[in-house]
């Protein structure tokens, strides 16, 4: 288990700086005429222990937010049980 957990991050990291070389050098080929505005959402779930900490940019992320929460504790709660034996 503790080698599939080091390979997942390290394909992790390896493809963060695929991403950010990827974006590094598109950066310089943007169209700088384009004027459109882009609307950017976004929405994070911390969990402190058992407690889930919702937030996002508006209500409907911060809905989808809770319920990958939900859906993560349960998850977390079934690999517990499972872990257990019970």
């Amino acid at each position: 288990m503790a080698q599939i957990g080091v390979s997942l991050v390290l394909a992790g990291l390896a493809l963060l700086v695929v991403g950010l070389l990827g974006a590094a050098l598109a950066g310089g080929e943007r169209n700088h005429r384009d004027t459109s505005e882009s609307k950017v959402e976004g929405g994070a779930v911390i969990f402190i222990g058992p407690i889930p900490i919702v937030f996002g940019s508006n209500k409907r992320v911060a809905k989808w937010m809770i319920v990958l929460a939900v859906v993560v504790a349960a998850l977390l709660l079934l690999q517990t049980i499972a872990a257990n034996g019970v």
